[in-house]
């Protein structure tokens, strides 16, 4: 096993709980649904998490395939992905009650979730910025403003008073993170097809 194996596995098995986390969370709803008041924030909220820690492993993979092996890379990678962790941990309640209004839950969670989102993404951008201190300043600053404009959206829809300007801010860090994905989907399209592996047609039925 490489360095870099060694490292990704180590990061990525906490932010694989986190998606497991918003999985169970769909799970228990699917379930429990029909004695609550589902709303769109939360399953909004649990779409934006789970593409937010998707695009953190992407990142994740970028940053550290030519990263020599280091603890204190380790420990940055572990902190990333443990605060999108626990924030996913709070997506939806661990108790599923009758009468029980997820939009409420959401408004009673918002602060401590998308604090640990920005959180999380300060600890990436850090290590970001100095990777990409080799670069050219123009790239920099566009990558860096990007990463401002995420995390003061992210402290918006956290902390402004609850109404339509804190959902506004919280649809703009989802658009801004759907963004990435579409774009990603219209460039593998473009693409076309790619070489399968070597198994033979048969093996893949």
């Amino acid at each position: 096993m490489s360095t870099f194996e060694f490292s990704f596995t180590f990061i990525g098995l906490v932010a694989g709980l986190a998606v497991v986390e918003l999985v169970a969370g769909v799970g228990r709803l699917v379930h429990e649904g029909h004695r609550i008041r589902v709303g769109w924030l939360t399953p909004m909220l649990a779409i934006f998490m789970v593409i937010d820690v998707t695009t953190f492993w992407n990142q994740s993979l970028i940053l550290n395939q030519n990263a020599p092996y280091s603890i204190a890379l380790l420990m940055l990678g572990l902190m990333t992905s443990g605060l999108l962790y626990l924030a996913a941990t709070l997506v939806f309640p661990r108790e599923i009650e009758d009468g029980l209004d997820l939009d409420a839950h959401y408004w009673r969670h918002r602060r401590l979730i998308f604090s640990l989102v920005a959180g999380a993404k300060l600890l990436n951008v850090s290590l970001a910025a100095l990777l990409m201190a080799a670069l050219s300043a123009e790239a920099v600053w566009s990558f860096l403003l990007l990463m401002v404009l995420f995390g003061g959206l992210a402290l918006l829809a956290g902390f402004l008073p609850k109404g339509r300007l804190a959902v506004l801010a919280f649809l703009g860090l989802l658009a801004m993170d759907a963004h990435l994905v579409i774009s990603d989907v219209i460039s593998l399209a473009q693409g076309g097809a790619w070489e399968l592996g070597s198994a033979s047609p048969e093996d893949t039925r």
